[in-house]
């Protein structure tokens, strides 16, 4: 039978699986090395590792493990955009389209569906007057439901 190209690069371990010939040589190196090298390296011989560690160690002198986690809960920004995605009518569409289309031609043409849907949520809560905040039972819950979107059984 004849090898393939990548047959002749296969190592196997004790553990009887392929491994990397660029591991086994690693090893191998590691085994010819002497102690005593390895324990002095000079600064310009230092991995980025070692050197990102000392940084961070000279900022904090706390040790790693130490450190404590810290939670930052940023309050949500009422102005920021999110996107959300739900269902509309096939007519309700179409006519938020037919407004977009309608203002674009009538000179403002950068309206996009999102401005409309705004100024329709702004009417409408003129129209309502006071709207109440949900519970913050409720909101709590709304977080931990689970997001993105649910797969077909």
């Amino acid at each position: 039978m004849k090898k393939k190209s990548a047959d002749l690069f296969k190592v196997i371990s004790k553990s009887g699986g392929p491994e990397h010939p660029l591991k086994s040589l690693a090893k191998r190196t590691e085994e010819n090395e002497p102690q005593d090298v390895g324990t002095e390296k000079r600064a310009s011989e230092k991995t980025n590792a070692e050197k990102i560690q000392e940084e961070s160690s000279s900022k904090n002198p706390l040790p790693l493990s130490s450190r404590g986690t810290v939670e930052i809960r940023k309050e949500p920004d009422l102005n920021e955009t999110v996107r959300q995605t739900f269902l509309i009518s096939q007519g309700k569409l179409e006519t938020l389209k037919n407004i977009v289309y309608h203002k674009k031609i009538s000179g403002n043409i950068y309206t996009t569906q999102q401005d409309i849907l705004e100024e329709a949520i702004d009417a409408l809560v003129e129209k309502l007057g006071e709207v109440p905040d949900r519970p913050e039972e409720e909101k709590k819950r709304e977080q931990q439901k689970k997001r993105g979107r649910k797969r077909k059984s």
